[in-house]
């Protein structure tokens, strides 16, 4: 009798956490258990630096190794420099990001290292010259260049 009323109590706990307004984010986990919090939507300009981030195609370094609490990545490409750092906060895991132009510029550096397809925007009826724009995020960078035999290339970039 002891046994079947133990029983009967454990499968009452269970229907109550289930249908408890805070199991329906643990579904599939134990009775009882804590739930992580939910994600926290990510800032439009933290998403912007980390896609600017994954697309340079130039080697991510540490630039605090030994750090404890925090790992930090960085990486830099003519005067472009684009940072993130990742920690646990008090709602999960959080990420920070930015990207910014400091000291001189090599624009056509940052055009090579970003690894998008170029399109081409010419505007239509223009003649003389060709500009192809690779866009990632909130930066773009344009290659100019005037349809003349040996004319080089001029390149600006501009974080929006």
């Amino acid at each position: 009798m002891n046994q079947l009323t133990r029983s009967m109590l454990m499968a009452a706990m269970v229907v109550g956490a289930l249908v408890s307004a805070k199991a329906e984010a643990c579904i599939g986990g134990p009775p009882g258990a804590r739930c992580a919090p939910a994600p926290q939507p990510m800032d439009p300009k933290i998403k912007n630096a980390l896609d600017i981030m994954n697309a340079l195609d130039v080697p991510e370094v540490d630039p605090t190794p030994g750090i404890v609490g925090a790992t930090n990545r960085e990486k830099k490409v003519g005067g472009l420099r684009c940072r993130k750092t990742m920690g646990f906060g008090p709602r999960g895991p959080r990420t920070n990001a930015y990207c910014e132009f400091k000291g001189r510029r090599n624009y056509k550096a940052v055009y090579d290292a970003l690894n998008v397809p170029a399109i081409n925007v010419t505007p239509v009826g223009l003649l003389g010259s060709v500009t192809h724009q690779k866009k990632v995020g909130n930066l773009a960078c344009d290659s100019s260049k005037p349809v003349v035999p040996r004319a080089k290339a001029s390149y600006t970039c501009d974080l929006l």
